[in-house]
């Protein structure tokens, strides 16, 4: 066994012992702690009302009874909220310690196996980024299948309203009957409320955990329902209404671009494909580029910028 392997098992043995140990160490003590503190922290009402006034809603709707704008979330709790859209409950310093080991861990394999220092520190960055990119998907396709599932969760609210439950018993109804993501989201905000938050507190940061837009009209409605009255039941069947046609539009949108965005995923991997597969069949022919890293640094730089050129071209806003 050569020496290489045998820094390479070293490494790789200490880094997964590293991470165990947090692990193990993070359960016992720390995981119960931190459920506890975090629910007393989102049943205090001062903070809830503070975070939820950050609420992209209305201009009209931002402002306190008394007139006071309350200061913006900082960057910290901005992240954190990134996180939690994506539903996967973790907090910002797992996410870090996943990315800095992934990245470490692939360095040290390509520095070890194929020396080359370049190639390292480029698939170590890419592997780093990797679970914020998986958690950017998963953020992406969670408020896809929140918004797929608003119009009929509107619908049953409506018809509960008809036969004379009360709003929070509505969102309670949503909260036990349908499924992630929405009865998640709705369940949390029918215990804030339970817990004594009030309502226009409670829809604020509902908009503020999901920034959508089929969520923010729900919320600014049922806000201004509250203060001046009306048929709320006739008003959450319009607000379906509107949504099923906005995921119409959102469909048709879809369909129509979506060569530009086949050509957009063709040409970012076509590249990196080629890369790896002349790295491994021919790596002499390939070690030409890797020995000019400017120009390759100006392969990357170019490939993002068409890639980021064409998804503008294909996005449409409506």
């Amino acid at each position: 066994m050569t020496a290489a392997t045998i820094t390479l098992l070293t490494f790789v043995t200490v880094t997964l012992c590293v991470l165990g140990a947090a692990g193990v160490i993070t359960d016992l003590f720390l995981k119960e702690r931190a459920r506890v503190n975090e629910r007393f922290r989102e049943a205090l009402r001062d903070e809830l009302r503070e975070r939820a006034q950050s609420s992209p809603l209305f201009k009209d709707l931002r402002f306190l009874p008394s007139g006071d704008v309350l200061p913006n979330e900082s960057l910290w709790r901005q992240l954190q909220t990134w996180i939690d859209q994506s539903g996967y409950g973790l907090q910002i310093y797992q996410v870090a310690l996943l990315s800095v080991a992934a990245g470490l861990l692939v360095w040290v394999v390509i520095a070890v196996v194929i020396q080359s220092m370049l190639l390292a520190t480029c698939m170590a960055i890419a592997t780093a980024a990797a679970p914020w990119v998986f958690l950017h998907c998963a953020r992406n396709r969670r408020r896809t299948i929140l918004c797929q599932q608003l119009p009929e969760v509107f619908e049953v609210m409506s018809r509960a309203i008809r036969v004379g439950q009360t709003v929070q018993s509505a969102f309670q109804l949503v909260g036990n009957d349908f499924p992630p993501p929405v009865s998640q989201e709705f369940a949390y905000c029918y215990e804030q409320q339970h817990l004594g938050i009030s309502q226009e507190a409670a829809l604020r940061d509902l908009a503020r955990r999901m920034p959508i837009m089929e969520l923010r009209i729900f919320a600014v409605a049922l806000i201004i329902n509250s203060r001046t009255g009306g048929n709320l039941a006739e008003l959450l069947l319009k607000l379906a209404t509107l949504i099923r046609k906005r995921l119409t539009l959102a469909g048709r949108i879809k369909a129509l671009t979506g060569e530009g965005r086949m050509q957009a995923l063709v040409l970012a991997l076509l590249p990196v494909i080629l890369f790896f597969v002349m790295l491994a069949w021919n790596p002499e022919y390939i070690q030409e580029l890797i020995d000019r890293p400017l120009i390759l640094a100006g392969c990357v730089v170019s490939q993002a910028i068409g890639i980021l050129w064409i998804r503008r071209v294909s996005t449409i806003s409506y």
